[in-house]
């Protein structure tokens, strides 16, 4: 009720009362966006990540509705270039990361306890950026390994970005 009233702050109070609402999608979408609402893009972002990770779907109607914010339109660009079904998603976190690096701030605070296949690629994308400013090219080679068995296209689109 407080999020179709626009009550971004009674929708806050209401969601962090749902135990375990990090886990849940419906409380965690309504989290999103009241966040968003109230603190902004960067605060968003984490809870959006983890949002794409647990109910994709969900992720996506959210991230259509904050347009023209910066998500939607981000979401835009990966529909048309990487998208081949709803069930690629969850892969949106990680390809943000290689597009816009600076995101690395605000997305490593996602909470992934799940670890799937999507959260471990951007965990490595996390590890690759932080890895490619310390120089440290034997690492690099094997957290691109990682990468490339986790999803061979966000590989490629990732070295495309370093060439």
């Amino acid at each position: 009720m407080h999020i179709r009233a626009r009550h971004w702050s009674e929708t806050a109070l209401a969601v962090q009362g749902i135990d375990t609402w990090r886990r849940r999608p419906a409380p965690l979408a309504w989290m999103a966006e009241a966040t968003f609402h109230l603190q902004g893009l960067d605060a968003a972002w984490p809870l959006l990540a983890e949002l794409a990770w647990r109910d994709p779907a969900r992720f996506s109607h959210l991230t259509h509705r904050l347009a023209p914010a910066t998500p939607a339109t981000m979401l835009a660009h990966f529909e048309r270039d990487f998208l081949g079904t709803h069930a690629d998603y969850p892969w949106f976190p990680a390809w943000a990361l290689i597009m816009e690096p600076s995101l690395q701030a605000v997305l490593r605070t996602a909470e992934t306890p799940e670890q799937t296949p999507p959260e471990q690629a951007a965990r490595t994308i996390l590890q690759l950026l932080a890895l490619e400013r310390q120089g440290r090219h034997h690492e690099i080679i094997e957290r691109r390994k990682t990468l490339r068995a986790l999803h061979p296209s966000l590989f490629a689109q990732y070295m495309h970005t370093r060439t």
